[in-house]
């Protein structure tokens, strides 16, 4: 069995002079085009007072049965809407586990306004005995903050997925916010692979990631640019089932 993994931020597509309806269009397509059975999505509208969720628009447009949400209140949201994480899959899967990281409660402005950092966190899923991981960290970085300052926040993450993981087979798709992973949590980076080396934004950050325990067989990895503030991290690892 060949995983089509793929993990991608969709909070801020780039294309002008568009509606949610067409973004979402996109979106579809470009999973589609990638030819991928199991996507880690971030920053995707879970609940709407204006129309039905993004999740949902997503899930039905990639006829797409198997999926897990969680739900982040976004406190900088103007239309009402719950931004959080999401996993589909079109293989049968469960949730193993949901949790929010601890929130450093930052103090920010944008566009005029000021807000606390809104909370980040993870959700688990299995898929025959794999453990695969959607995850969201802080954005230190939005905040003028340094992130070596907020080392709990990375070690309690760490702790939450070595003992989630116990020996398991694990994928982790993630938008870190960082691409310091190694420094910040060396335990998790000596358990897995680190497969994205180089810029996932087009402003040149490497802040999302793929990691895979020691031993898996990743055929592939790519990174896929997108009309987004993020690009799409795919790879295509060999399950041997």
């Amino acid at each position: 069995m060949k995983l089509q993994f793929g993990t991608w931020n969709i909070g801020h597509i780039n294309k002008t002079n568009t509606s949610e309806d067409d973004n979402n269009h996109y979106i579809i397509e470009v999973v589609k085009s990638n030819s991928l059975n199991v996507i880690c999505l971030q920053e995707v509208i879970i609940k709407s007072k204006d129309s039905s969720s993004q999740l949902q628009q997503i899930k039905s447009g990639l006829n797409c049965e198997y999926y897990v949400e969680q739900q982040l209140v976004d406190t900088w949201s103007k239309n009402g809407a719950i931004y959080g994480n999401a996993i589909l899959s079109f293989f049968p899967i469960t949730l193993v586990d949901k949790k929010i990281l601890d929130n450093p409660a930052i103090k920010y402005k944008r566009e005029g306004l000021s807000f606390l950092s809104h909370d980040k966190g993870f959700l688990c899923i299995s898929l025959n005995d794999i453990l695969i991981i959607n995850a969201h960290l802080y954005p230190f970085h939005s905040f003028n903050k340094d992130e070596k300052n907020y080392k709990y926040i990375y070690s309690e993450f760490e702790r939450s997925i070595l003992k989630l993981c116990n020996k398991k087979k694990t994928i982790i798709g993630a938008d870190f916010n960082t691409k310091h992973i190694s420094q910040l949590m060396p335990k998790l980076a000596d358990e897995f692979n680190i497969l994205i080396n180089g810029p996932t934004r087009p402003s040149g950050r490497a802040d999302d990631n793929i990691l895979v325990n020691n031993g898996s067989e990743v055929e592939s990895v790519n990174i896929i640019r997108t009309d987004s503030d993020h690009y799409l991290c795919a790879c295509t690892i060999d399950l041997g089932e």
